[in-house]
């Protein structure tokens, strides 16, 4: 009798387990990214990067597609996208999916399905951002037709932010030359964490409340809360635990 099929967050985890091996450390964006959309059945998925400039560089699989053909459509409608205007009104860095904010009916009659997604068949979506500094973030977008993305690959979704984000972090010094820009080079960012801001998160992941932090460094507990209020900002989280994952994971 044949072995019923693992639970995804099962082979999920033991993939990502292989490429933390295979890299010797956190993986690429784009190994991250390749994984996440092999495992939610992703017809189209994306790894993006846009400037504070609004300049922006991606890679995508499956490779043969060419999105940069109908880029111009995408730029000219972007500011209708639900999932981007929603990550840029609220900061929320998801997993979002398009259903979450706007009905399929009411996507498929838009301009930005019309001109752009309709070449790639694509009327589902989830999205994933890690914010970088005003006006710049990464991006790790699936989609594909039919059926939408379902609580499960949300949930892995959700799990995949704090490798993401570390690997990210990471690679910001190398330039990002996997990723195909618009007009040239790749776009870059700056850090997300200041220097105090770093320490404020060690101390975090040490376990030290704010009150401790505020004694060790000689600041005052207002000052503290302002800087962890920040920290898990730009982090994209709303909790602690959730921060000093990925202060594990980027091995602050």
């Amino acid at each position: 009798m044949p072995l019923p099929p693992q639970p995804l967050h099962y082979r999920f985890n033991r993939k990502l387990a292989e490429l933390y091996a295979d890299f010797k450390g956190v993986p690429t964006p784009a190994a991250l990214a390749e994984l996440a959309g092999s495992l939610v059945d992703s017809g189209v998925t994306v790894l993006g990067h846009r400037s504070p400039s609004q300049a922006h560089a991606m890679k995508w699989w499956p490779c043969d597609f060419d999105l940069l053909k109908h880029d111009d459509a995408y730029e000219a409608h972007v500011h209708l996208h639900p999932v981007r205007s929603h990550f840029r009104k609220t900061g929320a860095s998801g997993p979002l999916l398009l259903s979450d904010l706007e009905p399929s009916v009411k996507f498929k009659n838009g301009p930005l399905y019309h001109d752009y997604f309709r070449h790639q068949s694509i009327t589902r979506m989830m999205v994933l951002y890690v914010p970088i500094s005003a006006g710049s973030h990464f991006s790790l977008g699936v989609g594909r037709d039919g059926r939408d993305f379902s609580g499960e690959d949300r949930n892995l979704f959700a799990c995949l932010h704090p490798h993401l984000f570390a690997a990210v972090q990471r690679d910001l010094t190398q330039n990002i030359p996997e990723l195909r820009a618009e007009g040239g080079a790749p776009a870059t960012g700056g850090a997300c964490l200041t220097e105090r801001e770093s320490e404020i998160l060690r101390w975090i992941a040490a376990g030290k409340n704010n009150p401790d932090i505020a004694v060790i460094l000689g600041l005052s507990r207002y000052t503290v809360k302002t800087h962890v209020e920040r920290i898990l900002a730009k982090l994209g989280v709303d909790n602690r635990l959730a921060a000093v994952s990925i202060a594990q994971a980027w091995r602050i």
